[in-house]
C-alpha cells in the first residue's frame, strides 16, 4: 500500500474498534466475516461467500465485523441504483454504521476512484480464481462502478435467496438516515426525525421510476417483496425474524 493509503487505513482503524479486533490479512487489512477464501485460506477481497453473507444477515449480525446488530444501528451500502430504484437490492449484508464507514473510507472498490485502473489484472485473477471455486463475485463482470454510494440505516429488510445466485436484500424505502460518498468521504446526508424528504431524495426516487417506465415496466411489474418495500411496509421485518424468502423477481433486480 502507498502512505497514502496506509494513513488512511490508520485513521479509519482508530475510529472503529470493532474493525480493529477483526483478523488481519499479510498486507495488515482487516478481513470482513462474509469474505470468501482461497484454497490456501487467503481472503479474496473482491468476492463475498454467499453462504456467510446469508449466515450473518439470519442471526441479525453485522457484515463487516460479525458482531450482533442493534436495530437501531442497521445499515445498507450500495449504489445509487440499489437505494432509489423501485427493483433495487443490495448485495452486501447489513452492517454496524462504524463497520460501515470504514468500509466506504477504505475499501478499494468503494472508497478509489480509479478501482478498474489500478490493477485491472490483479482484479480479473481475483474474480477468476472465485468463479473457479464456485464463488459468485461481488459485481457483475464490466458493470460500471457508480459515481457514488448510499449509506443508509434502515428499519426492516427482507433477504431474498433464489438458487445458486447469491442473497440479495430489499430495504424498507423509508430509511430512517441516508448519506451519499464519494472517493471515501461523505458529501450529503440527512440525519433521523427531518420532517420531510429532502429534494435530492425525491428526485432520485423520481429518476428511479423513470428507469423502470423507460423499461416498459411500472411498480406493479415488480415483485411482491419490492412492491412491499417501496411502499414502506417492511417496517420492522427482518431476515432473522422470518428467515429468508425465495421469491423470483421477473424483472431483474438492480444493485448499481
Amino acid at each position: 500500500m502507498n502512505g497514502e493509503r496506509v494513513a488512511r487505513l490508520e485513521a479509519a482503524l482508530k475510529a472503529s474498534p470493532r474493525v480493529r479486533a477483526m483478523p488481519r490479512s499479510a498486507a495488515g487489512l482487516p478481513i470482513p466475516v462474509i469474505v470468501a477464501r482461497d484454497r490456501e485460506d487467503q481472503p479474496i477481497f473482491t468476492v463475498n461467500h454467499s453462504e456467510a453473507v446469508a449466515m450473518v444477515a439470519a442471526s441479525g449480525s453485522c457484515g463487516i465485523c460479525g458482531q450482533r446488530m442493534e436495530e437501531e444501528d442497521v445499515w445498507l451500502v450500495g449504489g445509487p441504483r440499489a437505494a432509489f430504484d423501485p427493483r433495487g437490492a443490495f448485495l452486501d449484508p447489513p452492517m454496524h454504521r462504524e463497520c460501515a464507514t470504514f468500509a466506504l473510507r477504505v475499501c478499494v472498490y468503494l472508497a478509489t476512484p480509479s478501482y478498474r485502473e489500478a490493477k485491472p489484472g490483479a482484479i480479473a485473477a481475483a474474480k477468476r480464481k472465485a468463479l473457479e471455486m464456485g464463488f459468485a463475485t461481488r459485481e457483475a463482470e464490466g458493470s460500471p462502478k457508480p459515481d457514488h454510494f448510499v449509506l443508509m440505516r434502515i428499519d426492516g429488510m427482507v433477504g431474498l435467496r433464489r438458487d445458486h445466485e447469491p442473497p440479495l436484500f430489499i430495504p424498507n424505502r423509508m430509511p430512517r438516515e441516508w448519506e451519499l460518498w464519494r472517493d471515501g468521504e461523505p458529501f450529503r446526508f440527512v440525519r433521523d426525525r427531518s420532517p420531510s424528504k429532502p429534494t435530492w431524495v425525491k428526485a432520485a426516487q423520481v429518476a428511479g421510476v423513470e428507469a423502470l417506465a423507460q423499461d416498459g415496466l411500472t411498480i406493479n411489474d415488480t415483485s411482491l417483496m419490492h412492491r412491499a418495500s417501496w411502499a414502506g411496509k417492511l417496517c420492522g421485518v427482518w431476515p432473522w425474524t422470518i428467515g429468508f424468502i425465495t421469491e423470483g423477481t421477473a424483472n431483474g433486480p438492480v444493485s448499481a
